[in-house]
């Protein structure tokens, strides 16, 4: 007969809260935030002296993509970021060589403007799309208020934009995007969605391909 031995096991209740969503987990992160005083934040990314603090918003670590607190700012004529991340620490990258160029929008909503100089005024969309939430446009008959207007598809086109993936590995050192995917347009699709326009448009001066990012496409 065989002797019986012990076997330790966890007892643990089942947590019954509901998953956070990716959007109350970025809100988690930005509300501190937005109620630091300049001098604060400066002190938490350990801005340089001399440097002049934009804005707090999120980021993602460049070194294990998590979302993390950063700030912008402006030092020796350019922009920069700060990011801020609990285990890799203190990372930087440049957003703008020329701090110049660099404008801020109000639907920025993760952090907080400290130069409202540089602010834009972006309205909110309100309202839904031409197809409705959820809806994907479709080639359709024309609709009685756009029955008068010129048909643009064969005037000439400069660039045409071909996203050949949806797939993105997040390696940008500036992106803030929560991008995923795993869609790949075929070389075939492609080649003859080109020849397609080329045939209606009567050449193209370039194409560019672009994602995600189309340097994870396989055939790229």
């Amino acid at each position: 007969m065989a002797r019986p031995f012990p076997i330790p096991l966890r007892v643990q209740a089942k947590d019954w809260r509901p998953a956070r969503t990716l959007e109350s987990r970025l809100e988690e992160l930005a509300a501190p935030l937005r109620t630091l005083a300049a001098a604060q934040v400066a002190a938490m990314f350990s801005l340089p002296p001399g440097a002049s603090l934009v804005k707090t918003t999120l980021s993602l670590c460049p070194e294990c993509l998590v979302h993390v607190e950063a700030a912008v700012y402006a030092d020796a004529g350019r922009m920069l970021m700060a990011k801020l991340c609990t285990v890799h620490g203190i990372s930087r990258a440049v957003v703008e060589n020329d701090e110049r160029y660099y404008r801020l929008s109000t639907k920025d909503r993760w952090g907080r403007a400290y130069d409202e100089t540089r602010l834009d005024h972006v309205p909110a969309f309100e309202g839904k799309g031409c197809c409705g939430d959820g809806g994907d446009c479709a080639p359709a008959e024309p609709t009685e208020a756009l029955a008068d207007l010129t048909d643009q598809r064969t005037n000439k086109s400069c660039t045409v934009l071909v996203e050949i993936t949806d797939a993105c590995n997040l390696a940008c050192r500036v992106c803030y995007a929560d991008a995923k995917g795993d869609r790949m347009l075929s070389f075939d699709d492609l080649r003859r969605s080109v020849n397609e326009l080329v045939a209606l448009k009567g050449g193209l001066d370039s194409v560019q391909l672009t994602g995600g990012e189309a340097a994870m496409h396989p055939q790229f």
